[in-house]
């Protein structure tokens, strides 16, 4: 499995261009691999909120493994681009791939 180093470099491209179509980012620690999100939902004002770290995107990786084992096995070499990050967060936080 990926280092601590490795999961924040997910979640950096993550945020900087693979999730930005469903979710706006409130807080982001770079260094840390820290971020605070909330999820789009227009019907809804009161859209969910969460908080991602190192350990929920090695969540998102586990859960990836069965969704999408394309994508995980990208993440995993260290081959991948915002699609698959945006696919591990959706992975992390939904257990399956709601958007796109």
């Amino acid at each position: 499995m990926l280092d601590k180093q490795g999961l924040i470099y997910i979640l950096n491209s993550a945020i900087e261009g693979g999730i930005n179509y469903w979710a706006d980012i409130l807080a982001y620690d770079s260094v840390h691999g820290i971020a605070k999100i909330k999820v789009w939902d227009e019907s809804d004002q009161n859209a969910p909120e969460f908080t991602l770290t190192p350990e929920s995107i090695q969540e998102g990786l586990n859960n990836l493994q069965n969704i999408g084992p394309k994508n995980w096995a990208y993440l995993i070499e260290g081959d991948y681009d915002a699609y698959d990050s945006d696919l591990c967060i959706q992975a992390a936080l939904f257990n399956e791939i709601v958007f796109g």
